[in-house]
């Protein structure tokens, strides 16, 4: 899976890699707009990615963010967003 980077009117950029077999699901751009935190639903991590481009990092990997596979469809972390300064 590609993050990318589509500016107004212009062509979508790749700016990092995530693993393939993961399923990003639900992106938050920082404050400063500098990073993309992409929480995974296959994963149980949420990876940050630095918008100007370059390696995918996990941020945080936890067993709370894992798959539910109790249920019909196992989905784990399922979007993210800042409030008050915290992810």
């Amino acid at each position: 899976m590609a993050p990318l980077q589509l500016p107004p009117g212009g062509k979508p950029r790749r700016i990092a890699a995530l693993p393939a077999d993961g399923l990003p699901n639900g992106l938050a751009l920082d404050p400063t707009g500098r990073t993309l935190y992409a929480a995974d639903s296959y994963k149980a991590t949420v990876w940050i990615v630095p918008v100007s481009g370059g390696t995918a990092k996990a941020w945080v990997t936890d067993p709370t963010l894992a798959p539910d596979t109790s249920v019909a469809v196992p989905l784990g972390a399922n979007g993210l967003r800042f409030h008050k300064g915290a992810v």
